[in-house]
């Protein structure tokens, strides 16, 4: 028919054949099921491979007596058997996916608990960090103020003692000037009178000016002026009578 092979003009026919029973059928199963409030059977023409179903089909039995039928039915519960222990190991198995699928979810919750985790451990290590650093900044900063407070305060004591040693420098000079004029006043007399009292207060008044001008180059930072030779002190006069010592 129209080029096709006899085989699968009458596979078809008879395709066609079990769809209209099987829609005739399940019609008739729907009414009776609604009559009688029983569940509703349906049946379908197609076979397991068509379906998608991988249960094993059983065999056609034929009427009782035939040759052979006994062994069509024990083989047909066998396969019903294994179809029965398949559908329950499918069940079982469809049970472990979805166990496996829940625990899939737990593992990706818990891998996304365990990751915000990690980012507050991290942030709370570069928290401390900076913490750290800016407590050793803090510390820095305040030697760095300690230290230039020390140097301001060493500055000041410097600065007031060398104004110190200046205005000491100054007294020193104006108490050397003032025996220098003292001792011009007592050496300006004839020498009669350098003999007597005047000439031994000079004499004293000239040591206490070494001492001054000692002082003053030892606050100045200077090398002592070297001394200059005493002048003869004036001879006392001795007793009548009195006989020097050999």
């Amino acid at each position: 028919i129209s080029g096709q092979a006899a085989r699968d003009v009458g596979s078809a026919e008879l395709t066609a054949v079990r769809a209209a029973w099987a829609e005739i059928a399940n019609r008739h199963l729907a009414a009776h099921a609604a009559a009688t409030g029983t569940a509703a059977v349906a049946i379908d023409h197609r076979s397991n491979k068509d379906r998608g179903l991988d249960e094993q089909p059983t065999v056609h039995e034929g009427g009782a007596g035939l040759i052979g039928h006994a062994d069509r039915v024990k083989l047909n519960k066998e396969i019903r058997d294994r179809n029965a222990r398949l559908r329950v190991l499918r069940a079982e198995l469809q049970q472990e996916g979805v166990a496996v699928e829940q625990l899939q979810r737990e593992v990706a919750e818990l891998e996304r608990q365990r990751g915000r985790i990690e980012k507050a451990k991290r942030g709370r290590a570069q928290g401390r960090h900076r913490g750290a650093l800016a407590k050793r900044r803090r510390v820095a900063m305040a030697t760095a103020a300690a230290a230039a407070d020390a140097q301001r305060r060493v500055a000041m004591a410097t600065a007031d003692q060398v104004d110190t040693r200046a205005e000491m420098i100054a007294q020193l000079d104006e108490q050397i000037a003032a025996l220098d004029l003292k001792i011009r006043q007592l050496q300006g007399g004839n020498s009669a009178a350098m003999l007597s009292g005047p000439l031994l207060k000079a004499a004293g008044l000239g040591i206490e000016r070494r001492k001054l001008a000692d002082e003053r180059a030892r606050l100045a930072g200077e090398d002592p002026a070297p001394r200059k030779p005493e002048p003869p002190q004036a001879e006392q006069k001795r007793p009548r009578g009195h006989k020097p010592k050999h």
